[in-house]
């Protein structure tokens, strides 16, 4: 459905084109989803290819801010954002017949109800992983249902419940272990890790082990798709359930939740 709002908002928009959103509305970047004042000019910023129906990081041109404009509001079940009646969206045109339509680029006021406008869609890149696959599950893990100290020394746990989770995790883990325990009166499993490789996964990855939650969202962006995938999966895992067809993930707002985020975005 399409709403028209009455009052106009603050704008920009980035490039050359001429496709404003509200200055509320951010863009990803290598590091992370980024505000119009917090992107700079030449960075990488993820954008959607139409020819090859990917996205691709290409370098930030221009930031544009034209000033209020009249916005209108755009809703379906999953689906709500504010912009300006001529931001242009990238639709295919609905199908009878099975085929899928190439996509073409429609202004928001010329959008029609056989419109469907492309949302998503993975990213075109093959970095060298800073980690591996395995790794990266280690981390989807710590940061989801595990636990990282340093008093003095640095130590992690994971602690699971759930099956077959906990299962999997005693094989997963095995390597990664120095014991399983489960408190008192309760059906859940505390792997304690060991703190040698858990202190060579923090610095292959790079990441302050007093503070790596805040920065996985930037880690994300370095990861292959296979490891992506594999840290995707394992906090969809850790923190998520299945409702009527559909993952839900439970989580606060905060850096595991815009490190879900980033990697939703960049595996399309």
């Amino acid at each position: 459905g399409l709403d028209y709002v009455a009052a106009g908002d603050q704008v920009f928009w980035l490039g050359t084109g001429d496709y404003p959103l509200p200055t509320a509305a951010r863009i990803l970047t290598r590091r992370g989803f980024l505000s119009h004042r917090e992107v700079v000019v030449g960075e990488p910023v993820l954008a959607y290819d139409a020819s090859r129906d990917c996205c691709i990081w290409t370098p930030l041109l221009r930031i544009n801010q034209p000033g209020p404009l009249p916005m209108i509001q755009l809703s379906s079940r999953s689906f709500r954002v504010r912009s300006t009646p001529q931001h242009t969206w990238v639709v295919r045109e609905q199908s009878r017949r099975g085929r899928v339509p190439s996509p073409v680029l429609i202004a928001t006021s010329q959008l029609k109800t056989t419109h469907r406008i492309v949302v998503a869609a993975p990213v075109d890149d093959e970095p060298t992983s800073v980690v591996s696959p395995e790794e990266a599950r280690i981390l989807g893990w710590l940061c989801t249902d595990g636990h990282v100290m340093i008093s003095p020394t640095l130590n992690g746990s994971i602690t699971q419940s759930k099956e077959p989770f906990r299962t999997m995790l005693r094989g997963f883990l095995a390597g990664w272990i120095t014991n399983e325990y489960q408190p008192s009166g309760k059906s859940i499993s505390v792997f304690n890790l060991k703190t040698k490789r858990l202190r060579q996964l923090f610095d292959v990855a790079g990441l302050d082990a007093s503070c790596y939650k805040t920065q996985l969202p930037q880690l994300v962006t370095r990861l292959s798709a296979e490891a992506r995938v594999a840290m995707w999966t394992t906090m969809l895992e850790a923190e998520g359930w299945r409702e009527r067809g559909l993952w839900r993930f439970s989580q606060n707002p905060g850096p595991v939740l815009d490190t879900l985020r980033n990697l939703t975005a960049l595996l399309g």
